[in-house]
């Protein structure tokens, strides 16, 4: 089987997590396929271009109006990937859902009628968008989505949620549940610092955008009254100067610590200084209640317990190495999360327990290798109907 993967995504830094999963899903097909190629399309900062195992192009925009440099790009990756199409003679493609838009519906038409395409899907659109006030975006998916989301042979969806509403949205209902995986032996195994009960450091990696909910952790970090001093690390891109200012007016600015985005050796370093991971918190804030994040998947496999706002349909709610909260606006209660966390330390060997739930369970090569078997599931009802 060969695999076609177009990704239709600027490179930049705010979108490392997503080529670093594009990344670990492509090293995973190339062991269970016999080919695949994956090629990412878009304007691209080169400093983010760092998978090596990724084809890059970049395409320049001539506007300088933002929407119509978007249109532009978006339209110039399409036909690329025609040609790519044409010249690599794939048998699936499979692809990130791009939006709807008469240029995406443009392209799937025009892609050959022998080569299902797969679309993977990490949202309900139409509820994000109008959750995220994405006005423009709103009004096009909603004019075009249902007519490109049929053009497709099948949709992964990546949560329970996500993939029933897509499956209803098709006329041929094929939709399958596949959530985010990780590449485990990417990343390293960590440390544990000490834990005395006295001080308690807490790791979120992630951009501070208001569905993360990190309004929720301080609000929490400030009620809290107990005997353990607790400190988060923010280590990530900072959209706004917002939660700057809820520090402040909270007073716990000497808590909160802001470190920017790292990356490599610098990020290592934060994973063995903290104690536990903190996940996302306001997913309701796009409408939903369950989510599939890429950080709980790489705190697990470098072997970090943490807590989340939501349901995750790799994490049963008994796992001894993740506590779950409500997906409220309510803060986070610490005394709970300390708690947690001190159960958690009583097993002295938890970073490899935990890690090996990640290889059993969250790989690129499990979570792959059920995308293939729809692959070809799609493939044989195909042969089996002419």
């Amino acid at each position: 089987m060969k695999v076609f993967f177009p990704v239709f995504q600027w490179a930049k830094p705010s979108m490392r997590g997503v080529l670093k999963k594009v990344s670990d899903q492509t090293r995973a097909l190339k062991g269970l396929v016999a080919d695949v190629h994956t090629i990412v399309y878009g304007f691209h900062d080169t400093k983010s271009t760092s998978f090596n195992n990724l084809e890059y192009i970049n395409i320049e925009p001539l506007r300088d109006n933002y929407l119509s440099q978007l249109w532009q790009v978006r339209k110039k990756g399409f036909e690329l990937a025609l040609q790519h199409i044409e010249t690599f003679h794939p048998d699936v493609i499979y692809t990130r859902y791009p939006l709807g838009d008469p240029s995406a519906v443009k392209f799937l038409k025009r892609i050959p009628s022998s080569i299902p395409v797969v679309f993977e899907q990490q949202a309900i659109v139409l509820k994000e968008l109008k959750s995220l006030k994405k006005r423009i975006y709103f009004l096009v998916e909603g004019l075009y989505g249902k007519r490109l989301i049929n053009l497709a042979a099948g949709v992964v969806g990546v949560t329970e949620g996500i993939t029933r509403y897509e499956s209803h949205r098709m006329k041929n209902g094929r939709a399958i549940l596949i959530s985010n995986g990780v590449g485990v032996d990417a990343l390293p195994l960590r440390q544990p610092p000490p834990y005395d009960k006295t001080k308690l450091e807490i790791l979120f990696v992630g951009s501070t955008n208001p569905w993360h909910g990190l309004d929720r952790l301080l609000k929490g970090i400030a009620n809290y009254k107990g005997d353990v001093e607790i400190t988060l690390h923010i280590v990530g891109i900072e959209e706004d100067g917002s939660l700057r200012s809820l520090s402040n007016s909270l007073h716990i600015e000497d808590r909160i610590q802001f470190h920017g985005f790292k990356t490599g050796q610098e990020l290592d370093a934060f994973f063995n200084l903290c104690h536990i991971g903190a996940g996302s918190f306001g997913i309701q804030r796009k409408g939903l209640t369950e989510s599939a994040g890429l950080k709980m998947r790489e705190y697990c496999a470098r072997g970090l317990p943490f807590f989340l706002g939501h349901q995750d349909p790799d994490f049963p709610s008994d796992l001894s190495f993740c506590a779950f909260f409500p997906a409220t606006e309510e803060p986070i209660d610490f005394r709970l999360v300390v708690k947690f966390y001190t159960n958690v330390y009583s097993c002295h060997n938890h970073p490899a327990f935990i890690r090996e739930y990640a290889y059993k369970n969250l790989d690129w090569s499990v979570k792959m290798k059920k995308t293939v078997a729809f692959f070809e599931q799609i493939l044989a009802e195909r042969r089996s109907s002419k």
